[in-house]
C-alpha cells in the first residue's frame, strides 16, 4: 500500500508517512507473531491509489477510537499499537485536506472502490485478531463511539 499512499500524499500536499507506518506495522505484526500478514499488494492506477488512500486516511478516525478503548481498559501494554498510534498522530489535520482533494479528483469509481475494498479486507485480516485479543468487539466499538 506504500506506493499508493505516497502518490496520493504528494498529490494532496500532505506529509507522506508511509515508510514510518509500514515500519510500525511490521514491528506490530512481528510482536504478535504474524509477520507474514504484511501486504505486498500493488496498486498501479491513480484511481486505485486514491481508493487505498481513502481507506488508510479514514482509518485514522477509527484508530483513534480503538486506541481509546484499549487505553480505557488499562491494558494497552499488552497490545501492539505502534501502527495505530502513528496513524492517528496528525490525522485531524490530514483528513480535511484529503477530503477536499477527494472532492475534486477525477477518478473511475469502479477502480477506486475495488482498491478500497482490497485495503479494507487486508486491514480486517491484520487487525481482527489483535482486536479480539484486546476484547474489542463490534459491540464494544459501537458503544465507544
Amino acid at each position: 500500500f506504500g506506493t499508493a499512499m505516497g502518490r496520493v500524499a504528494d498529490e494532496v500536499g500532505i506529509e507522506d508517512a508511509t515508510a514510518d507506518l509500514i515500519q510500525c506495522l511490521r514491528e506490530d505484526l512481528d510482536e504478535v507473531g504474524n509477520p507474514s500478514l504484511l501486504s505486498n499488494a500493488r496498486f498501479e492506477s491513480r484511481c486505485e491509489c486514491w481508493g487505498v488512500a481513502y481507506v488508510m486516511e479514514g482509518s485514522a478516525m477509527g484508530g483513534r477510537q480503538i486506541l481509546k478503548s484499549i487505553s480505557t481498559r488499562g491494558d494497552s501494554a499488552d497490545f501492539s499499537t505502534r501502527y495505530l498510534s502513528h496513524l492517528v498522530a496528525g490525522s485531524k489535520g490530514r483528513w480535511p485536506k484529503f477530503l477536499a482533494a477527494l472532492e475534486i479528483v477525477d477518478c473511475d469509481d469502479a477502480s477506486a472502490v475495488s482498491a478500497a475494498t482490497s485495503a479494507f479486507e487486508y486491514a480486517y485480516e491484520v487487525f481482527s485478531e489483535n482486536m479480539e485479543q484486546a476484547g474489542i468487539t463490534m459491540e464494544t466499538r459501537k458503544n465507544a463511539i
